[in-house]
């Protein structure tokens, strides 16, 4: 009974051994852990001094980016203490663009106005609107400069992606805005074919024909004829002739 019992307590105070050994082991580990830890975080394993590869590379950096601010690369000095060959570095900053020529933004122009002259072709211009759409137009522009719309142009005529002068009075034409006078109609009764109006304009059956029309012109109407009398146009039931 008494060599159990001290069995017994032979193994009992073994296990304790051991477990005062296990947790002694984990305890180094885990102190051996916080030291590597903490001598990594404070910088004891990386090195803050370049290598001799990344020193020549900041060097160059640093040379091209001087470059750059100057405006070249930098100019020699004499072996015996000379002065530079160069010694003017300074550039301008702000380059902008006059009318007519490639912009992105308002910014890029003299003027301050960068929209379409046509459709995504974006040019310095004096003026814009937006016409209508979200994207800005060049508006004011002269006779033979590009333009998408009759209201960009300055004669109010864009015609075969050019701006056109208007016309003068007799020559032909299909609309009014194609008219110094706004003005396109037809010149006699009897006749689809259009001109600028001289003088006036009036309609007549759902036609615009031009006033003031000299005496022989036929017509329809007295109001076509500059004496006011369209001779035997039965009161406008047929053509007559301007007295």
């Amino acid at each position: 009974m008494n060599s159990q019992l001290k069995r017994s307590n032979g193994m009992r105070n073994l296990y304790k051994k051991k477990n005062w050994i296990l947790i002694a082991s984990v305890s180094f580990l885990f102190i051996l852990l916080l030291i590597l830890l903490l001598l990594y975080f404070s910088g004891v394993f990386s090195s803050s001094a370049p290598k001799p590869t990344e020193k020549k590379n900041q060097t160059k950096n640093t040379s091209a980016k001087r470059e750059r601010q100057t405006g070249g690369t930098p100019a020699n000095t004499d072996q015996t203490g000379g002065t530079p060959a160069n010694t003017d570095q300074t550039f301008p900053t702000d380059i902008s663009v006059g009318n007519g020529e490639k912009c992105s933004n308002n910014d890029d122009c003299d003027s301050g106005f960068c929209g379409q002259y046509v459709t995504d072709d974006y040019r310095c211009c004096s003026k814009i609107n937006a016409l209508g759409s979200f994207r800005d137009w060049c508006i004011n522009l002269d006779t033979d400069e590009d333009c998408k719309n009759n209201i960009q142009c300055t004669s109010g005529w864009c015609s075969d992606g050019k701006c056109k002068d208007t016309l003068k009075s007799q020559e032909k034409c299909t609309s009014n805005y194609q008219c110094d006078d706004k003005k396109c109609g037809r010149n006699k009764a009897g006749t689809d074919d259009l001109v600028c109006c001289a003088g006036g304009m009036s309609a007549y059956a759902g036609y615009d024909y031009c006033t003031g029309r000299p005496k022989g012109t036929v017509c329809w109407a007295d109001k076509h004829c500059t004496s006011g009398n369209c001779s035997g146009n039965w009161s406008g039931l047929k053509k007559g002739t301007c007295d």
